[in-house]
């Protein structure tokens, strides 16, 4: 009855702000009728996100709260199970939701994120220290060893298991809202990061007015410069921090003075400014550090390496200790190379790398990758990718013109 009610709220809740934000259908809620249940991505729209994440939280939490009121013994299927099918519709739409943020962030996007973030955040720890659910998960885990469980089985429960005491099961009341405390101002800091990159990077751009300036630059590379020129109504050539601008102009222009300042200004994004991180990433720092003293480990490194491969923060160093040993002879020959093929000596600098490497590269195996590119076209591709999985697969495509 209370789930009903429940529900019943959260539709009321839903469709008046919907109507609020002049949104009559939700393709983030819907049942996805596509090939593979591939995402609707055409459909989809910002105003979309925050309903679907408030829908798909309270979903979810109804799914655990009936994990916690279940009456039977706990058991992997009751729990484990139920726990790892849980919040299914939250999944699918956060796979959705944090790609394109990370791919291709907008002002609105990160305005949107601001605030699902820390709703996110808060049903995170809403699961991680629920005593309830835990205290299933533990008497489950406790007694594995008198269950019949598939290697696979074993490995769920014990990563189960292991997410609940990463994440704060065992403190005491008083650690879980230092706990609470401390990750929800750790995803607002790392948002922060990430909208100070995104601005500075947006910011800046080199206006180039000087056809000299431009020596060494492709058409092709020229053309795209004047668009982004013109995009601005601004005479001349535009380079700017995205990766294609600047890799291009990195590479070809043969202005050093420029190659320098562009540099500069890349490497130096979320630095200085409106748009500074060099205090956000001391706090950065500091939480996550008192994170993991909380959690009960040395540093936030040991914390993190806990379950992955290299287990520990000493192997990770070993391990990059003997790669600098191992390749630092080649790279001192590699630089030593270029030095003498830019005739540029000890001044060879960073900003001139990629200009000096690709001259090199074209010397020694004659190739040149704007002669390549034509054959990269968007369609050029798909053909290629069609004929390769033809021939691989025996797939045949069709376009579907409904």
């Amino acid at each position: 009855m209370k789930r009903i009610f429940i529900l019943v709220v959260n539709i009321i809740m839903l469709t008046s702000y919907m109507k609020s934000q002049n949104v009559e259908f939700n393709p983030l809620l819907a049942p996805w009728n596509t090939p593979f249940e591939t995402p609707p991505f055409q459909q989809i729209r910002t105003v979309h996100y925050l309903p679907a994440f408030t829908s798909a939280i309270t979903e979810a939490k109804i799914e655990i709260d009936e994990i916690t009121r279940c009456k039977e013994t706990p058991s992997f299927e009751n729990t484990i199970e139920a726990l790892e099918r849980s919040g299914a519709t939250l999944s699918r739409i956060s796979g959705i939701f944090f790609n394109i943020l990370e791919a291709n962030a907008s002002k609105d996007l990160q305005d949107v994120a601001k605030e699902i973030i820390p709703l996110v955040t808060d049903y995170q720890n809403y699961v991680s220290l629920n005593e309830a659910l835990f205290l299933r998960v533990k008497e489950v885990y406790d007694k594995q060893a008198e269950l019949e469980l598939t290697s696979e089985q074993k490995m769920l429960l014990k990563n189960s298991y292991l997410s609940f005491t990463r994440a704060g099961a065992n403190l005491n009341p008083e650690q879980k809202k230092q706990y609470e405390v401390l990750t929800r101002e750790l995803s607002k800091l790392s948002l922060t990061f990430k909208d100070n990159v995104l601005a500075a990077t947006n910011d800046y751009f080199l206006h180039i007015t000087n056809s000299a300036d431009m020596k060494g630059v492709p058409e092709q590379e020229k053309q795209i410069a004047a668009a982004k020129a013109k995009a601005q109504n601004l005479e001349g050539w535009v380079f700017d921090l995205s990766a294609p601008s600047y890799i291009a102009f990195m590479k070809y222009a043969e202005n050093r003075d420029l190659r320098k300042k562009l540099y500069i200004a890349y490497n130096s994004r979320g630095f200085y400014g409106n748009n500074s991180n060099s205090d956000v990433v001391v706090q950065l720092a500091n939480k996550r550090l008192a994170l993991a003293n909380l959690l009960g480990y040395p540093t936030y490194a040991d914390y993190v390496l806990e379950t992955r491969m290299a287990k520990d923060k000493d192997t990770v160093m070993n391990f990059l200790k003997r790669m600098i040993q191992t390749s630092r002879e080649a790279a001192l020959i590699e630089t030593t190379e270029l030095q003498e093929f830019s005739t540029l000596n000890k001044d060879l600098q960073r900003w001139d790398w990629s200009f000096y490497a690709n001259q090199l590269k074209n010397q020694k195996y004659n190739f040149d990758e704007q002669e390549v590119k034509p054959y990269f076209e968007l369609e050029n591709v798909k053909g290629g990718v069609f004929e390769l999985t033809n021939k691989l697969y025996g797939l045949q495509y069709k376009l579907d013109k409904t």
